[in-house]
């Protein structure tokens, strides 16, 4: 089958004429010349050449692509991931342990763990936690029942030992607080749940509710 071709006899792709910039030869099946990290194909669009990501039917299925995609679990936790990965590196010289979620397969399985003991649930607060994305003036806003990746102890990277998701509201306010504080902000109902999870994962940390409770070594 050869390939669409415009009055000038140039190839199209697309509907727009296309050429390889960096070369003489301009045949469409020579393969040698469709490396695409030497190579990009280029479309001329209003009498101007760019790349394939900058034509307007294809920025247009790339957004509608990408808006399905970060409205996905996949896509929501490959942000997450993301996030993970940034704070981590930013905190380096603070945070101990080995990153563990910083990748969106392993956020996914952690949580699909999680949910074979909690459900939907926010193990905290009970609320049913969600996974959507809100946008006002193009920036993301926050959601109070999405899931967030809480750390129990602050001082921890993120390692499946120490991230608990929890809705973002509860983590949020959280924050970096003490133990021994978290009384002062949260009903004891609250407090309890919390310190029964670090007593799952971390035996033997915790002596009493409302005591403040020493960092485990990583």
């Amino acid at each position: 089958m050869k390939p669409l071709r415009d009055e000038k006899g140039r190839i199209k792709s697309l509907g727009y004429p296309v050429r390889y910039p960096h070369v003489k030869s301009q045949n469409f099946l020579d393969q040698k010349y469709r490396d695409r990290n030497i190579n990009k194909l280029e479309y001329l669009v209003n009498g101007k050449w760019m790349s394939r990501n900058y034509v307007p039917e294809r920025m247009k299925y790339n957004n509608e692509f990408s808006k399905k995609f970060m409205r996905s679990e996949q896509g929501f936790f490959q942000q997450m991931g993301y996030r993970n990965s940034r704070r981590h590196i930013s905190h380096t010289n603070e945070w101990s342990g080995k990153l563990e979620l910083g990748k969106r397969d392993d956020l996914v399985k952690h949580w699909q763990e999680q949910q074979e003991k909690y459900g939907d649930k926010c193990p905290i607060t009970g609320v049913t936690l969600t996974m959507l994305r809100v946008k006002e003036n193009r920036k993301s806003t926050i959601t109070e029942t999405n899931i967030s990746p809480d750390r129990l102890f602050s001082s921890i990277t993120y390692t499946k030992q120490n991230v608990l998701f929890t809705s973002a509201l509860w983590n949020m306010k959280r924050g970096d607080s003490k133990f021994k504080d978290l009384k002062l902000i949260f009903k004891e109902e609250l407090i309890a749940r919390l310190y029964k999870i670090i007593q799952e994962r971390y035996p033997n940390t915790i002596e009493t509710i409302g005591g403040d409770i020493p960092s485990p070594k990583t």
